[in-house]
């Protein structure tokens, strides 16, 4: 009996959304728009150009994460933001594919950048750190299986696993973590 494949039990087109999580630290993120809002009522004002303006930028945020999509299809991989323009390339044009990690002019921090065979098509890059572990292993498997010329290096195969990529070193070798950090690395 042959093993059953996961990527044929999946549904395409498939949008991959922002990791609920997110939204969590973005509301986090986003208490900071409110400190001078804070003050002012401490200090006994209530000014509704701050107010205003510390709502606008939550919504702001809140916003440009939801704005963020992979939509996976029988065609290939498009990366749509809200205020930036989307990108789409087909599986066929797919020639390797890397994770890069660290800081590089206004990329991500943590990036997959798709190159594609064909030198006048850009890069697409795509920002992982929004997605979920389980949505990006699925992304992977599903390009492995749907693009016979991508090349996909060390790190991509090991997201396939659910592994990520780390700024301070690679996961499998971390021996300790606090209950804190497991609980916000766990498999969502």
């Amino acid at each position: 009996m042959a093993a059953k494949n996961p990527i044929d039990e999946v549904r395409l087109p498939l949008v991959l959304t922002p990791d609920p999580f997110i939204y969590l630290l973005g509301g986090a993120l986003a208490f900071i728009f409110w400190q001078p809002m804070i003050v002012t009522i401490a200090l006994g004002n209530l000014g509704w150009k701050m107010f205003a303006f510390s709502f606008g930028m939550t919504a702001g945020l809140f916003l440009l994460i939801h704005g963020c999509r992979i939509v996976i299809d029988e065609k290939g991989l498009a990366y749509k933001r809200l205020f930036v323009w989307s990108r789409f390339l087909p599986y066929e044009q797919m020639g390797r594919l890397r994770i890069e990690v660290g800081r590089n002019r206004s990329k991500p921090i943590y990036r997959l950048v798709i190159i594609p065979l064909t030198q006048s098509l850009e890069p697409l890059t795509i920002n992982i750190k929004l997605f979920s572990r389980k949505r990006l292993s699925l992304l992977m498997k599903i390009v492995s299986a749907k693009a016979p010329t991508a090349h996909l290096d060390e790190q991509c195969g090991q997201m396939k696993e659910r592994v990520m990529p780390s700024l301070f070193s690679d996961e499998k070798e971390m021996r300790f973590r606090s209950k804190i950090v497991n609980f916000f690395l766990k498999e969502r």
